[in-house]
């Protein structure tokens, strides 16, 4: 009989009895941990799930025996602890990390020029920037990038053209523009780096690369060079009173408590009140997030507003699309 690999602090360390291929899975426990075979079914793989260890994960019991740790999200037991890996235990004393909002951009709006000559590696690139909510063009060559990097807002340009040179690519930008430039590039050494910044690049970034590092980056780069906008402090509309700076609303005088997400999303149709905001677009500004939340929060936010509000016509709701500010 083969033997699986148990798990402690999330890395395999000694072995268990593995059920013979074909077998139903056998379900088993001890010493108070949740244990049990089961059948992994995107990986189509039987698995040994442990939930006792830092939230549970699943090892991988293939008969080509190879492993792999699936994170608690994958539950293969309904039982099993939700807690991640990074999510520090529950505290009894009722603590919550709070985290500061920083200042935003609107993604949308935010015109990217990806500048990469790997075709596979480009299509990768600005799919992934797409559904973030950026407006991507890309480009393969130098001289093309050099012909339209004027309407760009922000330009990721690999230094290994086919064409031109990519650090004569970088100055020929900075001479004619001030647009911020991320150097992407496999050379990694010290003195290329130091050249790339020096032929006028924002930022340096060496492949292979992580994506999320990548949008941090860009995001940090555009709360530097473009201005945030002034939240407008007023807005009055009918019986709506809307005081950004103290983030108070008035109906009809009367203050109405509202949180922080509700006041954010009912402040942005209000300063747009001739305007149907997209359901994208109200994730980007309001949550910071395209899609990875369910569309159920923004109908749940809406609900909760028109009741507040005290009539459902303050929020009109244009099927398929978004919302937009309404006059009851």
């Amino acid at each position: 009989m083969r033997r699986a690999p148990a798990v402690r602090g999330g890395r395999a360390v000694s072995r268990a009895p593995l059920p013979a291929p074909g077998r139903a899975p056998a379900r088993e426990g001890g010493r108070g941990a949740d244990q049990a075979w089961g059948f992994d079914k995107p990986t189509r793989r039987f698995v040994w799930w442990r939930g006792h260890i830092h939230g549970g994960c699943a090892v991988c019991a293939d008969t080509g025996g190879e492993r792999m740790e699936r994170q608690s999200t994958d539950v293969l037991m309904s039982r099993a602890p939700r807690r991640t890996l990074s999510e520090p235990p529950a505290d009894p004393g009722g603590y919550r990390p709070v985290v500061q909002p920083g200042p935003r951009f609107r993604r949308e709006e935010l015109r990217v020029l990806v500048v990469e000559n790997e075709p596979r590696a480009a299509d990768s690139l600005v799919q992934s920037l797409r559904r973030h909510g950026y407006l991507v063009e890309s480009v393969a060559t130098g001289v093309k990038a050099l012909q339209v990097h004027r309407s760009a807002d922000l330009i990721l340009l690999d230094l290994d053209l086919p064409d031109l040179d990519g650090l004569e690519v970088c100055r020929s930008i900075r001479v004619t523009c001030d647009t911020p430039v991320i150097a992407v590039t496999a050379r990694d050494s010290e003195l290329d780096r130091v050249l790339g910044l020096q032929a006028g690049a924002d930022d340096y970034m060496v492949k292979p690369y992580g994506f999320r590092e990548l949008m941090a980056r860009m995001e940090a780069i555009m709360r530097r060079v473009r201005p945030v906008q002034p939240l407008k402090q007023v807005i009055a509309r009918g019986t709506l009173w809307i005081d950004a700076g103290a983030r108070e609303i008035r109906v009809d005088g009367t203050p109405v408590e509202m949180t922080r997400k509700e006041f954010d999303l009912l402040h942005l149709l209000a300063s747009q009140p001739e305007t149907v905001i997209l359901r994208k677009q109200l994730m980007t500004q309001v949550w910071d997030d395209s899609w990875s939340r369910s569309e159920r929060t923004i109908d749940t936010h809406v609900s909760s507003l028109r009741s507040k509000l005290g009539a459902t016509s303050w929020i009109i709701t244009v099927r398929g699309v978004g919302f937009r500010l309404g006059h009851p």
